[in-house]
């Protein structure tokens, strides 16, 4: 979990920040670049589906899903509807 004793912000939070506040977008936006760098170092750079079942639905689900290949483990949601939507978002934006 990203807010857990031993999770991803007590993994990757810098000090030198201060104490960490969900409502601070400055710390909000470096967590979610943080996390998914390492989606991408998980799932391969350009898997972008992966990636962001990732980011909404969790590491080790997703993970679960990738290597099992079976999408089941992933929130129906997310795998119908968010995933592809940012992979098809994000074709655009690279193709701008």
């Amino acid at each position: 979990s990203l807010f857990s004793k031993g999770g991803f912000v007590e993994l990757f939070w810098k000090e030198e920040f201060g104490e960490f506040n969900a409502d601070n977008w400055k710390h909000s936006t470096y967590i979610a670049v943080r996390y998914i760098k390492d989606c991408q170092q998980t799932f391969g750079e350009n898997n972008i589906y992966y990636i962001a079942c990732a980011y909404n639905a969790g590491v080790p689900k997703t993970y679960k899903a990738w290597i099992d290949n079976d999408q089941s483990h992933i929130p129906y949601s997310t795998r119908t509807t968010y995933a592809p939507t940012v992979e098809t978002n994000y074709k655009i934006w690279k193709q701008s």
